[in-house]
């Protein structure tokens, strides 16, 4: 419930930014510079989303410091596999990725992915994201994601917009993302395992870990020894939703440096704001 609460604040939240940029006659113009005009409005709609969402919320004052650590170890990424997303990949043009990069992000929530796919085609991304869990990318099980059809159009968006005009306003272009039909939903599904043999640069497991481990003891390290990719950033956080410190950190640490496999390796570990924040090798290291 609170996610597709989420998402539709969501909707709601870009078109506002869209039409409070138009209003203050921010424009891509016909100069030599449109899409970085372009570019700083995704960035704005982008911050705006993350503030809709707990999780992105409280890492939105460190957010280009926390970006920026983790592509110290995975520069220039070229795949991102984000596992138990939530609003994080509203964070995509803030992070340093390759030109054409592809972001694969996963979440339970169907609204959640729906609304990412817009963003996704709005960035002239393809549809990236997709409805699974953490034991569906083991194997054990895998979510039937109903957004095919959407996903669909949303591709065809990408490309429609990858070749729009220079002087397209990026508030109406990023307002299309909330503009389309709000009942929309694919009939089809996608059904049986997505495939995931292609190694990614970098695996997200943000805050993710003890929400998994409260399911079933071990997945979540189960998880990054499987995590198809060559880095593991896994993160939790130091402070409660009541602002309460309460050791988490030191809880969080232990838990997760004894629970680790031999055949996993930590490269960093840091405090960012108020996440506790891993850099794994992972298997394909």
């Amino acid at each position: 419930m609170e996610a597709s609460r989420d998402a539709a604040q969501g909707e709601a939240g870009v078109g506002a930014s869209c039409d409070a940029q138009e209003a203050r006659g921010v424009r891509t113009p016909r100069d030599a510079a449109p899409e970085k005009a372009r570019a700083q409005l995704l960035r704005e709609a982008s911050l705006e989303l993350l503030a809709l969402h707990t999780s992105t919320r409280e890492r939105l004052p460190v957010m280009e410091r926390f970006y920026a650590h983790i592509a110290r170890f995975a520069p220039r990424a070229s795949h991102v596999l984000d596992i138990g997303c939530g609003f994080a990949p509203f964070a995509l043009p803030l992070m340093d990725m390759a030109e054409g990069a592809i972001y694969d992000a996963w979440d339970l929530s169907f609204a959640t992915v729906e609304l990412i796919n817009r963003f996704f085609a709005v960035c002239g991304k393809p549809p990236g994201a997709r409805v699974g869990d953490a034991q569906g990318l083991l194997g054990e099980r895998f979510a039937q994601a109903k957004w095919a059809g959407g996903a669909r159009k949303a591709a065809d968006a990408a490309r429609e917009h990858a070749g729009a005009a220079a002087g397209e306003s990026a508030g109406a272009v990023a307002g299309e993302c909330a503009g389309a039909a709000a009942g929309e939903r694919a009939g089809a599904a996608a059904g049986g395992p997505v495939d995931t043999a292609g190694t990614a640069d970098l695996a997200l497991m943000l805050k993710l870990l003890p929400v998994l481990e409260q399911q079933r003891k071990g997945l979540a390290f189960e998880l990054i020894d499987m995590a198809p990719a060559r880095l593991v950033a896994v993160s939790f956080p130091t402070k409660s939703l009541g602002g309460r410190g309460k050791s988490m950190a030191g809880f969080y640490s232990r838990m997760f440096e004894t629970g680790l496999s031999d055949t996993s390796r930590i490269l960093d570990k840091s405090v960012i704001g108020d996440e506790l924040l891993y850099m794994v090798a992972g298997r394909a290291q």
